[in-house]
């Protein structure tokens, strides 16, 4: 137990943690965007269709949504 505790503070008091956190979201963000840019392209291609949905432009739009070691670490280990 005191083996963790004392992780978890070295971890939360790492100076460079914000900005590996934020690199790292920032990084697959760009990702996300690129997987759904071929999304979008391919929908265009095989819906046939000259009119492209509403919806479709807000496919590409992802922001973060907020980010904590714990989220971090959880949801999308580092």
């Amino acid at each position: 137990q005191q083996d963790l505790s004392d992780h978890l503070k070295d971890a939360l008091h790492f100076s460079g943690l914000e900005q590996i956190i934020r690199n790292r979201i920032m990084e697959r963000r760009l990702k996300l965007v690129e997987e759904r840019q071929g999304l979008y392209k391919k929908i265009l291609i095989e819906s046939k269709n000259p009119e492209q949905p509403a919806w479709l432009d807000d496919i590409m739009h992802i922001d973060e949504a907020g980010h904590d070691l714990l989220t971090v670490t959880i949801i999308h280990p580092l």
